[in-house]
């Protein structure tokens, strides 16, 4: 079993793994270790560039709810120590590109 890419308007829109065989014959092209969103030209795959801000829209869909924050806040206490926890954990997982 081989990688192959189908390429639309020079971007990989699908990959696959399938026979070498069947893959020729359908248009796909050996995709290596090339991934959708990838472009293509002239036989050459080329990775897109790194979003550096990426992290940000990463953290904002893992981070307790503002509402929440402010809640353990208010609170105090143990409940900001565990929001406080929660908070760093999801910076841990997606760091500041340096």
């Amino acid at each position: 079993m081989s990688r192959f890419a189908i390429i639309e308007s020079g971007k990989v829109v699908n990959i696959a793994e399938a026979e070498a065989d069947f893959a020729a014959t359908q248009g796909w092209i050996d995709a290596g270790s090339a991934g959708i969103g990838w472009t293509y030209a002239n036989g050459v795959f080329t990775q897109p560039a790194a979003n550096p801000l990426a992290y940000r829209f990463e953290r904002s869909i893992e981070y307790p709810s503002i509402g929440d924050q402010l809640d353990a806040l208010w609170k105090g206490g143990d409940a900001a120590t565990a929001m406080l926890a929660k908070v760093q954990e999801v910076k841990a997982k997606y760091p500041k590109p340096e």
